[in-house]
């Protein structure tokens, strides 16, 4: 493992062994042109190896910011392994004192560009590496990420048709390589066609998004962020924490795409700030397929949607709720809101729930509570629970249902709901109880796990379900 170093447009080239110009070609100091990071063999020294960190001064010796063409350019190295990854450093004046600078890889053809995989690509300075696709039609993938970036920044011209953004982790090359990008700060303007953001493309693709900032600048309807689209088969996309801002950020755009022929679609947020007027997905998912989002509303609401419908505990429009407290500083009430569009047995709704129980061993009477639609008419074939819990005697772990094949009626409740009314909608209070026939044992998990298959008739048809199950 070596450092090395690029100092672009000087007049020798070193050896890359020190951040000094060179004083003659092949001599001690930088290599002169960025042409390494893009591939390229240095015309004098040792290529970065695995293990390496290469140091990229990010302005030429002229002093001007440095602007390369992206068009099938595969950044970083093959040499990189995923034990010793391959690290470019864009500096922002640790290494070069005063040199702080932008390095831009601009595209503006089908080419585009992509970071290899098993480099790290990083920008010490947030924006210091651009990534610009200046192409308005069609519309391009201009980078695609099979290693790692952070604090670079993408960015895109008005779009007429087609696709614009970042492809995380393409299946070639190399196959099924995630992609990870850190601190990315994202830069979308108008595609009237939709796709303007992240994409994970073909089948196997799949990456992870961390702290991003995303600004959508163009209110043009049918636009859409997050585009899952494994032509052959699954993708998938994972983002932990970031914001989501500009026009665009709001009910002219939705969150995420699901299409292609792969039904095991997959996209998961946590901590990832979503304004409310912004629909989760468009379209209906295929079996498979899900879309789950936590912490949202500064840590209060989560969204999970499938093929069978949606669950919302978003605390927007005053919902009715019951026990469920969220564990922060104001412990709000919520409970989840759950719109059921096309369950049935073979895709049924379902939500888990899991406390830890610390009381002394004893046989327990659990009990989920429920609001129900007065439009609605579930019997206990089509609404019930299974139970998991540790026996206290023999340490296995059980498993219980109320399902009940011949259709018998729901138990009626009368537990204390806040309200139950929901604008128009009126509800009947409902639950689901059953009795451990063993001892549960102390300080392990009960599992409860809701399950629902009828399809809703129309969108009043919902239910709210209290998550604070009961162990009496």
């Amino acid at each position: 493992m070596a450092n090395k170093y690029i100092r672009h447009g000087e007049t020798y080239c070193g050896d890359g062994t020190t951040s000094a110009a060179a004083t003659s070609n092949g001599g001690v100091g930088s290599w002169n042109n960025i042409n390494v990071f893009e591939g390229s063999a240095p015309a004098y020294g040792t290529a970065p190896a695995a293990g390496d960190t290469v140091y990229i001064r990010s302005k030429d010796n002229g002093g001007a910011n440095i602007t390369r063409t992206a068009s099938g350019v595969y950044l970083g190295s093959t040499s990189a392994t995923g034990v010793a990854p391959i690290t470019w450093i864009i500096d922002g004046g640790a290494t070069w004192s005063g040199v702080n600078g932008v390095v831009t890889y601009s595209s503006n053809s089908s080419g585009g560009s992509a970071v290899l995989a098993d480099n790290h690509v990083v920008a010490e300075v947030q924006d210091a590496l651009v990534f610009a696709e200046t192409n308005t039609y069609p519309a391009v993938r201009f980078v695609a990420v099979y290693g790692y970036v952070c604090n670079a920044k993408f960015e895109s011209a008005d779009v007429l048709s087609g696709l614009a953004g970042v492809v995380i982790a393409s299946p070639s090359p190399p196959a099924h390589k995630p992609g990870v990008v850190e601190n990315g700060h994202f830069v979308f303007a108008k595609c009237t066609a939709g796709r303007i953001g992240v994409d994970t493309s073909n089948a196997g693709s799949g990456g992870l998004l961390v702290n991003p900032n995303i600004e959508i600048n163009s209110n043009a309807s049918g636009q859409y962020l997050f585009a899952m689209r494994g032509e052959y088969g699954a993708s998938y996309m994972d983002v932990i924490g970031g914001r989501i801002s500009g026009v665009g950020a709001s009910s002219v755009t939705t969150l995420t795409y699901f299409t292609g022929s792969g039904h095991g679609h997959h996209f998961r947020a946590i901590g990832l700030d979503v304004p409310r007027s912004m629909p989760i997905s468009s379209y209906g998912l295929s079996n498979g397929a899900r879309a789950e989002l936590f912490a949202l509303d500064a840590g209060i609401g989560a969204h999970i949607e499938e093929y069978w419908g949606w669950a919302t505990s978003r605390t927007d429009n005053n919902p009715p709720t019951l026990s469920a407290q969220l564990p922060s500083s104001t412990t709000p009430p919520w409970a989840w809101r759950v719109y059921p569009r096309a369950a049935n047995y073979a895709s049924p709704a379902k939500l888990h729930f899991t406390k830890l129980y610390t009381a002394a061993a004893a046989a327990k009477d659990i009990t989920l509570e429920m609001l129900v639609a007065t439009t609605m008419s579930p019997n206990a074939r089509l609404c019930w629970m299974t139970v998991e819990y540790v026996d206290n005697a023999t340490g296995l772990l059980k498993h219980l249902s109320t399902l009940d094949r011949a259709g018998g009626a729901l138990a009626s409740s009368t537990a204390s709901w806040s309200f139950t009314t929901w604008g128009m909608i009126s509800f009947v209070k409902r639950k689901l109880t059953i009795s451990t026939p063993t001892a549960v044992k102390q300080d392990t998990p009960v599992i409860v796990t809701w399950w629902f298959a009828l399809a809703s008739g129309s969108d009043q048809d919902i239910l709210f379900l209290d998550p604070d199950f009961a162990l009496s």
